[in-house]
C-alpha cells in the first residue's frame, strides 16, 4: 500500500482540514480583538483537528475512533437541533458531515485496507521475545 492515503480517507482529512481552518479563523479573529480567553475553545478544536489528521495520515486505529465519535456526536447535536423549532432542518446540515466521516473510515474497502496495512506492518506483541530466544 502507498504512503498516500486513499480518496475517502483524503475526504475526511479534508473535512478535519476545514473545521480547522474554521477554528483557526476563530482564534485569529478572537485574539485581534483581545478576547483571549473566548479564544481558548478555538484554539483546542484547532490543535485536535491536527493531532487527528496526523493520526489518520499515519493510520492510527484509534484516530479512527475518535472520528467515529466525532460523527455520532455531531448526529447527536443533529437530533437535537431538529427538536429546536426554530432551527428546524438545519440539523441535517450538522448530521451529513458526521454520518459522511462515520461511512467514509469504516464501509469502503480503501478505507479498511488502510488501516490494516498498519496492522500487518507492526509486529504484534506475540513476535516479539523479551528473552531474545525462540
Amino acid at each position: 500500500m502507498s504512503s498516500r492515503p486513499p480518496a475517502p480517507i483524503l475526504v475526511v482529512l479534508g473535512l478535519f482540514g476545514l473545521s480547522g481552518l474554521g477554528c483557526f479563523i476563530g482564534v485569529v479573529v478572537l485574539t485581534s480583538s483581545g478576547r483571549f480567553d473566548d479564544a481558548l475553545p478555538y484554539l483546542a478544536g484547532l490543535c485536535f483537528a491536527a493531532v487527528i489528521g496526523m493520526a489518520l495520515w499515519r493510520r492510527f486505529k484509534r484516530a479512527r475512533n475518535v472520528v467515529i465519535l466525532v460523527g455520532v456526536a455531531s448526529i447527536v447535536a443533529a437530533l437535537s437541533f431538529m427538536s429546536d423549532a426554530s432551527i428546524g432542518g438545519l440539523g441535517f446540515v450538522v448530521a451529513l458531515p458526521g454520518a459522511l466521516v462515520i461511512y467514509l473510515v469504516t464501509a469502503p474497502p480503501s478505507s479498511q485496507e488502510w488501516f490494516r496495512a498498519r496492522d500487518a506492518s507492526q509486529p504484534s506483541d506475540d513476535d516479539q521475545d523479551i528473552s531474545g530466544t525462540r
